[in-house]
C-alpha cells in the first residue's frame, strides 16, 4: 500500500517524502539534517503527523515545522475541535 500523495501545485519542484517503513524515516532524518534545509512541512495533523511534527521541532530547533491538515484543528476527529484548538496554538 501506498501512501496517498495529495495534489499539490510545484510539489514536483520540491523535494519530499512520504513515510510508511522505517527506511522511509532514515531517508526523511538525513534528509532534515542537509545543507540548506530550513522548512519542513508536514501534511496530515493526526497522530503519526503531529508525533513527526514535535519530535522535528524538538530536535533540529532551526528549522521551521508548519503542519497541513484538512480538518480545522489537528487531531480533530479523534480528541475533538475544543482539544484540537489547544494544540494548534502550541508552537
Amino acid at each position: 500500500m501506498r501512501n496517498k500523495i495529495p495534489p499539490i501545485e510545484g510539489l514536483n519542484q520540491v523535494s519530499y517524502h512520504t513515510l510508511r517503513t522505517k527506511k522511509d524515516f532514515q531517508n526523511i532524518t538525513e534528509a532534515l539534517k542537509a545543507p540548506g534545509v530550513h522548512n519542513v512541512t508536514i501534511i496530515g495533523g493526526g497522530f503519526i503527523g503531529m508525533e513527526i511534527a514535535s519530535s522535528v521541532r524538538a530536535s533540529l530547533k532551526d528549522l521551521n515545522v508548519t503542519v497541513l491538515e484538512g480538518q480545522s484543528t489537528p487531531l480533530k476527529h479523534v480528541l475533538g475541535d475544543k482539544i484540537g484548538k489547544v494544540l494548534q496554538k502550541l508552537s
